[in-house]
């Protein structure tokens, strides 16, 4: 394995990676035609020096062990789905299921109302993780999408769209 092999591996060690080496603009070049030509879901794509200075590109591509946010939607919705339908019950009516959202998103607001709010928790609370119930929500709000058929992934390409479309020119851009 090549130095700039182990380097990218290092850095993303549950990917496979392709390398490409020369000149930094053309390995990048290369690393979008590889994309689009074998259709490759890249997780991060990198650009070191390397001692001898040479530039070398490093694509991470998707496994399956690490998925990429275009396809991460679909997963949720796969792994949700899975669990799901080892019960009899299945998924609940969509009304039900969104209670059990408003409850999440509830116990998410509250949670960070005791961190960065005024109100503190009792000493008899536990602490909750944020991300544990952004997670709730996430998978709540997958069931509802999968009880109706709903493919996030489409969806929220639309959403994103919009507002590129819509919010381009409403707020400052950062200097770049």
């Amino acid at each position: 394995m090549s130095e700039k092999h182990e380097m990218a591996v290092r850095l993303r060690p549950s990917a496979h990676f392709h390398y490409v080496q020369c000149g930094c603009s053309s390995a990048v070049e290369r690393l979008v035609a590889n994309e689009k030509a074998v259709g490759a879901n890249p997780i991060t794509r990198s650009i070191a020096r390397s001692s001898k200075g040479r530039t070398a590109a490093f694509e991470a591509v998707n496994d399956g062990s690490i998925p990429s946010l275009a396809a991460s939607m679909k997963n949720i919705q796969k792994q949700v789905d899975d669990w799901v339908r080892q019960y009899k019950i299945g998924y609940f009516k969509p009304l039900e299921i969104l209670a059990r959202l408003t409850e999440e998103v509830g116990e998410l607001a509250r949670e960070i109302n005791h961190r960065f709010g005024p109100k503190k928790k009792k000493s008899t609370e536990g602490t909750k993780e944020i991300g544990d119930e952004a997670a709730d929500i996430i998978f709540t709000l997958a069931c509802l999408a999968n009880s109706l058929g709903i493919d996030l992934d489409k969806s929220f390409k639309r959403v994103m769209d919009k507002y590129q479309g819509r919010d381009k020119d409403r707020y400052k851009r950062k200097d770049t």
